[in-house]
Order: structure tokens, then sequence, then C-alpha cells
């Protein structure tokens, strides 16, 4: 099982099929094994070379309980020395939520890492709400309330419709230190004008108040981006869209083209 240690945190990643390299990054409470299960291994490991990676704090990665342990330049380096370790020097990355916050946050401090981007559910203005009010409410308080801040409807929604099967996967004590060092900790919307790369924004229409409207405006900011919308869908099942599978093919061929074939 592949793992790759930074500032003693250990990484858990995997590798699947060959070609041209595409990084896969779930989101928040969510784990690598949720490419397979919605079908994107499968759909993808002939043409790509995909690594996947279970975020800190998800999946069989180390889940540490200190806030300072998420800060976004350590996550964003996190990816960057999965790359290192597979030997790829530049790739293709698709984020979905918190992946596609990751992913603008790779366009920031690592440019010249991408191929394109596939950011899904997810823009790069301040977060609707803010985690951070959690900061000293403990877990016993944060796992009672059901109403509040951003990260508690988050978490007790997807364990209401998930059955609290994510407790086997992830750690409570973990979310919380992420919520306590926020989604992202750094400005992210003064990148938009400098991602030249090919970029492909997609959201659910029914995602969380006023997300899809962002995220187009995100697209409308970025000199390379291509916006689209699902009708009908949500955070949870935007990913499953038909029809969405054809249309990420369809621009990663058309990247390829425009940034040139090679590993």
């Amino acid at each position: 099982m592949p793992y790759v240690e930074r500032d003693g945190v250990r990484i858990h990643y995997r590798v699947e099929g060959s070609g041209v390299p595409l990084v896969l990054h779930h989101g928040f409470t969510s784990r690598l094994d949720r490419w397979y299960e919605n079908g994107y291994v499968e759909a993808l490991q002939d043409r790509y070379r995909l690594i996947l990676i279970d975020a800190r704090g998800h999946g069989k990665s180390d889940k540490p309980h200190d806030p300072a342990a998420y800060q976004t330049e350590r996550r964003v380096a996190d990816v960057l020395a999965v790359m290192d370790a597979v030997g790829i020097e530049r790739a293709h990355f698709f984020g979905y939520s918190m992946g596609g916050l990751i992913g603008f946050a790779l366009a920031r401090q690592a440019p010249d890492r991408l191929r394109s981007l596939i950011l899904g559910g997810a823009h790069a203005y301040l977060p609707e709400s803010d985690p951070r009010l959690l900061a000293g409410g403990g877990l016993g308080g944060w796992r009672s309330e059901r109403d509040g801040d951003w990260l508690r409807r988050n978490v007790m929604y997807r364990l209401r419709r998930w059955k609290w099967r994510f407790i086997n996967h992830n750690d409570l004590d973990a979310a919380l230190a992420f919520a306590q060092s926020g989604p992202v900790d750094v400005d992210l919307g003064n990148v938009l004008p400098t991602m030249t790369m090919p970029c492909f924004l997609f959201v659910g229409e029914h995602d969380v108040p006023f997300r899809a409207a962002l995220v187009e405006r995100c697209a409308d900011e970025m000199p390379n981006a291509t916006y689209l919308m699902l009708p009908g869908r949500d955070h949870d099942d935007a990913m499953r869209a038909d029809g969405l599978l054809t249309r990420i093919t369809g621009f990663l061929e058309s990247a390829e083209r425009e940034v040139g074939v090679t590993t």
C-alpha cells in the first residue's frame, strides 16, 4: 500500500492505468474509493495514469488532530509530494469540492506542475460561511448541534444520508481540526486571471445557495475556462450526472492537444 510522508503525516495514494497523468482529489469527508464507486477509474484508466490521493485527515491517510496540520499550503504540498513520489512533473488535476479548492491553490502555488484543471463544486472566493466558528466548541457540542455553522450542517447531512457509514473511513476529531483550520486560509480569488492552463468548472444547479453563480463567476474571470451547470443536481449527486464523464473526457482530449502530450 503506497504512502508518502510529509511533515510526519503519511499520505495514502494509489496509481491505476497508464498514459497521461491525471491526479484525482476527493472532497471533504470522502476518500479515494469514491472515484471507483462513481465509475471514474473504470472510465479513465485505459487512457490516463490515474493518481488517486486520500487527503490528510481522510481515508487511509494519517488523521492529525492539530488544526495547523490542515493549512492549505500543507495540503497542496501533499499533492506535489505524491506527484514527486510517482515521478510525475506535470499532470492534469481533477478535484471535487474540497479537492476543487486544492486545485485553485495548486494554480496559485505550483502552476508549472499543472497540464489542466477540472474543478467541480468549488469556487475561489470566501466560503459561504466561516467554519472557524467551531473554534473552541469541542467535538461533543459539534456532534450534538444540528444547526449553526457550515461544518455542522455539512457533516450532519452526510451522516444522515449515508447512515454514519463515513465514520468507518474518517475521524471526527480530524474533521473538527480541519474546520478550525478552515477549508482555505489563503485568498484564492486573485489567482483566477493568472490561470492560463485549460480549465473546466462544473457545479450542480441545486448546490448550496449561490455556489453555482460563484462558480460561473470564477469561470468568467479565468482566461481559459469552460463552465458547466448541471440541471437538477445538488452537491452530493453532481458527480453522477448523466453526460458529465463524456464532457470531462472531451475536455481532457482538448487540453492534451492544447498543451501537448508529454509524460
